[in-house]
């Protein structure tokens, strides 16, 4: 994450280990993690680039695009809580994502079409 002044050009930059997909269910999760969803060896990372950040209300809206197997599409990110502290910054933010737009249509039974993600990032101030 970048901070910036004003706010409103702040970017964020994440790279997530497709591997840590995590549900609770271990049948579940290998089926995920399978060539049939997010096949984490052929893609092993999800990524966010942030392209805005602008007020909502009282909180933030983050829009970006979002990359998951290869396939990019734009998600926005309600940002739902942020704390500082003389080290960074942490920042909990949600979205809901059509699977299909990642191309990710296999296994229709596993999971819904809309997936509703919660993110937690930490920033250490550099």
């Amino acid at each position: 994450m970048t901070i910036a002044d004003p706010v409103t050009a702040s970017t964020a930059r994440a790279v997530i280990d497709a591997a840590s997909f995590s549900s609770g269910h271990p049948q579940r999760d290998k089926d995920v993690k399978s060539p049939n969803l997010l096949h984490v060896q052929e893609h092993p990372h999800i990524t966010f680039e942030s392209s805005q950040l602008v007020p909502d209300g009282e909180g933030w809206i983050l829009r970006g695009q979002l990359t998951a197997r290869g396939h990019a599409a734009p998600v926005e990110l309600a940002v739902t809580e942020s704390r500082g502290s003389p080290d960074g910054l942490t920042l909990r933010a949600t979205t809901r994502v059509d699977r299909y737009a990642f191309g990710l249509t296999k296994k229709k039974g596993l999971a819904a079409r809309y997936l509703d993600l919660e993110i937690t990032a930490q920033a250490t101030r550099t």
